[in-house]
């Protein structure tokens, strides 16, 4: 999908993705007229014992990668064999398609664990030994389920996430009318990382956000954000296409 054509107008709009992600939802903002803030809320580094969580991946039946960061720092450790290889989201399926894998399932409606379960392949999973290769603290959903349903499973954890260490929203949070219209958010850690280090004063939870899923909805809303704009999935055309929605000419 093409991004849509509309001109958001020097729309200041604040992007929190990790920095080494940032760049093409930045240029596509700036493309449109918008005044894209970088602001990353969120550090990803690899684990330093991905290659150890890594060792047995070869023996299991079902390899599914949460994320293109699970793609990214597992690849360097091992190569998928002759297993059914997973990818929840076009960005996952993307960055294993750049390393010649395979993708074998994928959900295709939205990228979550929900859709994953939903999808008829994932069904009938007795026995099956599955490997789920994700970041630290992931949700528990998908294991869960697939354990319900008699698969066997382990996690391999290869990246971290953190709070940028140099994060300081000090300046910003003093003059965020001023500086953000709206916000956009891709995950549910990167909006309690933004609350965490601008706190969850009215002016920002007043501010417009842009998220990517029903759950970051709910999330959102819990959080105290008052107007939750939902996207149709975390790529960039999604994103600019629900900020040129909210946002027409």
């Amino acid at each position: 999908m093409g991004s849509p054509r509309c001109q958001l107008k020097q729309l200041r709009v604040l992007v929190t993705r990790p920095e080494h992600q940032a760049a093409p939802l930045l240029e596509a903002l700036r493309a449109h007229g918008a005044e894209p803030l970088a602001f990353p809320t969120i550090e990803i580094t690899a684990a330093p014992d991905a290659a150890v969580s890594l060792k047995d991946a070869g023996h299991y039946d079902d390899l599914i990668f949460v994320s293109a960061n699970a793609a990214t720092f597992s690849l360097d450790h091992f190569t998928p064999g002759k297993q059914r290889v997973i990818a929840i989201g076009a960005a996952t399926r993307k960055a294993l398609d750049a390393r010649g894998v395979t993708v074998n399932l994928s959900p295709r409606e939205q990228a979550d664990s929900e859709h994953l379960l939903e999808h008829p392949d994932m069904q009938q999973m007795q026995g099956r030994r599955v490997l789920i290769i994700r970041g630290d603290s992931g949700r528990e959903l998908l294991a869960q389920s697939l354990l319900e349903r008699g698969a066997k499973v382990d996690y391999a954890e290869v990246y971290w996430r953190r709070i940028p260490s140099d994060a300081d929203c000090s300046m910003l949070r003093q003059k965020w009318p001023q500086k953000v219209d709206v916000i956009t958010a891709t995950s549910n850690i990167i909006i309690n990382n933004l609350l965490e280090l601008c706190g969850n004063q009215e002016s920002i939870l007043k501010t417009p956000i842009v998220v990517i899923s029903k759950r970051c909805s709910t999330h959102a809303h819990a959080c105290g954000f008052q107007k939750v704009i939902e996207s149709r999935g975390a790529s960039v055309e999604a994103i600019i296409t629900a900020l040129c929605e909210y946002y027409p000419d």
